[in-house]
C-alpha cells in the first residue's frame, strides 16, 4: 500500500483491507452508513484516507490508545485498528444504527483491539491520539482537546482551503486521489496544548 510506505508504517493485513472494503461495499451502503455513490471509490476516499490519519502519530511506536470521534462505520477507526494491531482503538458513535454495524464488521473481521462506544462526542474517552473525520466544521474542533491525553495529538481531517501552518499536514494527491489536509493538534509533556 502506497500510503503506508509514505508513512514509514508496516503494510497491515491487506486482505482483512480488502474485506472491509467489500463490507462497506455490500452492507454499509445499503444500510446508509455511506452515501449511495460511495462504491466506486472506497479504496481511495476511505481506506488510504482513514490510513493517512496515522500521519498524525510521529513516533516509530504506535499510540497506545486511539481515539475516533464520530466514527460513522468505522472511518478512521477500523482501518488504524488493523494498521496498529496493539493499540486499543475506540469507536465513538452516537448514532445507533451505525454502532450496530461497526459492532458486526469488527466482529466478521475478527477486529480484536477496536471497542465500540455509542456515546456523544462529550462523554468521549481520553487517548493518546484522537482522530475526527467530517464530524464537525474547523471552528468547533476544540472540542477534541479535552481527551487528547498528556503528550498526546489530535488530528483532524481539513477542508482542501484550510489555513496551513506549521501544524498542518498535506498529504500528495498521489497517495488518495487529492490532496489530503490535515490538522495536527499535541499537547505537551506537562499537559499544555499547542
Amino acid at each position: 500500500m502506497r500510503a503506508t510506505r509514505w508513512l514509514g508504517v508496516a503494510d497491515p493485513d491487506l486482505e482483512r483491507f480488502d474485506r472491509f472494503r467489500k463490507w462497506l461495499e455490500d452492507e454499509a451502503i445499503p444500510a446508509g452508513g455511506l452515501g449511495p455513490n460511495e462504491a466506486g471509490r472506497i479504496t481511495e476516499r476511505h481506506l488510504v484516507d482513514s490510513v493517512l490519519f496515522a500521519i498524525g502519530w510521529p513516533d516509530a511506536d504506535p499510540p497506545q490508545t486511539v481515539v475516533d470521534l464520530g466514527s460513522g462505520v468505522g472511518l478512521p477507526a477500523l482501518p488504524l485498528a488493523l494498521l496498529w494491531p496493539e493499540t486499543e482503538v475506540t469507536a465513538v458513535e452516537r448514532a445507533g444504527r451505525r454502532v450496530d454495524l461497526l459492532r458486526r464488521v469488527a466482529r466478521v473481521l475478527e477486529v480484536q483491539n477496536l471497542v465500540v462506544e455509542q456515546t456523544s462526542l462529550e462523554n468521549a474517552p481520553q487517548a493518546s491520539m484522537v482522530t475526527m473525520r467530517a464530524v464537525l466544521p474547523p471552528a468547533k474542533w476544540g472540542a477534541i482537546v479535552p481527551h487528547i491525553l498528556q503528550g498526546g495529538r489530535g488530528i483532524v481531517a481539513a477542508p482542501a482551503n484550510h489555513p496551513r501552518d506549521e501544524d498542518t499536514v498535506v498529504v500528495p494527491k498521489e497517495l488518495s486521489g487529492s490532496e489530503r489536509v490535515f490538522q495536527v493538534f499535541r499537547t505537551t509533556e506537562t499537559g499544555r496544548f499547542t
